[in-house]
């Protein structure tokens, strides 16, 4: 899978490529990792390596966590509260019409 700018991990949206940055290995055989700018929900941006994101394990800046449950229950459940007062507004076809 090959990440590009627009995609979404978590909370993440991906901006654009950011550095490779050297991630460890030997002084003879050094590896690297590919960092991506990404913009979290809450606005905040950070370089995120390219593993954390296919992983999984990084999927907010930090605000996803700090969230409390009613904050939380809140932000997730808004839009089914959108959706549903659309869909209760669209008239439907009654049965015979």
């Amino acid at each position: 899978m090959t990440i590009e700018p627009g995609m979404k991990f978590g909370w993440w949206e991906i901006m654009r490529r950011g550095d490779k940055k050297l991630a460890g290995g030997t002084f003879t055989r050094p590896t690297y990792q590919y960092f991506w700018v990404c913009r979290c929900q809450c606005g905040n941006e950070k370089e995120v390596s390219a593993n954390s994101l296919m992983r999984g394990n990084s999927k907010s800046y930090g605000c996803k966590r700090r969230m409390t449950y009613a904050e939380r229950y809140e932000k997730e459940f808004q839009h089914l509260r959108e959706r549903d007062e659309q869909f209760n507004t669209t008239k439907s076809p009654q049965p015979g019409e």
